[in-house]
């Protein structure tokens, strides 16, 4: 009888421990899971963070990229203007002293030969608006031709520097699908 209830109570410990070790091993693995989500989002909350500092940066160097070639490109433009104002004023002051020059001419050739110098100032006249006219239409090529040079360097510039950042957003993007790869194979 003794041996009997002996039996019986080792059996009822035996249960005891064994519904124990499983509430304690459902309470370990419920800890393991929380902590598992817990790090999980931490890692996402981290890659976030650190895409969103990664898309401010580059905003901010593109942002000041477009200005200071909005600037240079300014002060280029300001140099052109001042050089073409100052070629106007030469083109002006060869023209005005060449009419001078013709008017000093045939005041005194009129006082020999009034009707011969009529021609000769005609003709002269007609040259000097020519030569002027020629000059100022390949001053104008010129201009237009350094001002294309102008916009096509700063295209350029433009051009190279979006394919930079395009291959930076490239990088990160395919960095945060390595991070989402990652976090899906470690559960």
């Amino acid at each position: 009888m003794l041996e009997e209830e002996r039996g019986i109570l080792e059996d009822k410990t035996k249960e005891s421990l064994l519904q124990q070790s499983l509430e304690y091993k459902e309470m370990l693995e419920k800890c393991m899971e929380n902590e598992r989500e817990r790090n999980k989002e931490a890692l996402a909350a981290a890659a976030k963070h650190e895409k969103e500092d990664m898309q401010a940066a580059i905003l901010a160097a593109v942002t000041a990229e477009r200005e200071s070639m909005e600037k240079t490109h300014d002060q280029e433009k300001e140099l052109w203007q001042a050089e073409r104002d100052k070629d106007r004023g030469k083109i002006a002051q060869v023209v005005e002293e060449a009419v001078e020059r013709q008017k000093q001419k045939s005041e005194e050739m009129v006082k020999a030969a009034i009707l011969e110098e009529q021609k000769k100032s005609e003709k002269a006249v007609e040259e000097a608006v020519k030569q002027t006219r020629e000059e100022l239409m390949e001053y104008i090529k010129e201009q237009k031709r350094l001002d294309q040079v102008i916009r096509q360097r700063s295209f350029s510039s433009l051009e190279l520097f979006l394919s930079c950042a395009q291959k930076q957003l490239s990088c990160l993007l395919q960095e945060e699908v390595t991070v989402a790869e990652t976090a899906g194979q470690n559960p």
